[in-house]
């Protein structure tokens, strides 16, 4: 395994000294790929990325590195970016998030104070998804013990009793909830609850 990493890096390398970049992003698939990638480096002192037409690269700063988006790459193809210091500001923010709503071109979902999601509203069938008071992420525990079976050898996993139900816990209300990430690709937030 290390001699194909040592083979796979020189390879990459060859090619990088090859076409120019900063940053080259291989496809080595045999279908266009339209995904987010991870720099491991973080891009220091610099406005973004940019291909070799000009175009800017969506790019966000993340704990492990720095995200890239493109458009659609080609199949069996390696694409150089270089990192700029121009202004990158005609990419749009279409991420929101806040400790009470996630929201992106598709879907917008609401936090109550307690961390439960109370709504799911799809934005291209304009339609709320939860029915009226339901809650969503709802983590749940179940006391379930078999009345068939040895504990030893417990079988099935699916061989569930009509009673699980009767005794269940619910997790308490959030103790903390916070943004974590704002975009323009990924927006979170982190929510502690116990149980």
């Amino acid at each position: 395994m290390l001699f194909r990493s040592k083979c796979r890096d020189d390879a990459i390398k060859v090619i990088s000294d090859k076409i120019g970049g900063d940053v080259i992003v291989i496809n080595p698939c045999s279908f266009k790929r339209c995904d987010i990638a991870l720099i491991p480096e973080k891009i220091v002192d610099a406005k973004g990325l940019k291909q070799a037409d000009g175009q800017n690269v969506l790019t966000q700063t993340v704990e492990k590195g720095t995200l890239i988006a493109l458009n659609e790459i080609e199949p069996f193809s390696i694409l150089p970016l270089t990192i700029t210091r121009e202004n990158c500001d005609n990419i749009e923010n279409h991420l929101k998030v806040s400790p009470d709503i996630l929201e992106n071109d598709f879907i917008q979902i609401q936090f109550n104070k307690n961390g439960d999601i109370i709504n799911i509203y799809d934005k291209q069938n304009n339609r709320s998804v939860l029915p009226e008071g339901g809650i969503a992420n709802q983590f749940q525990a179940f006391d379930d013990r078999p009345l068939h079976g040895d504990w030893a050898d417990i079988g099935d996993a699916w061989d569930i009793d009509i009673f699980y139900d009767d005794k269940k816990w619910i997790s308490e209300p959030a103790s903390i909830i916070k943004v974590m990430e704002t975009g323009p690709l990924r927006a979170t937030i982190e929510i502690h609850r116990k149980i």
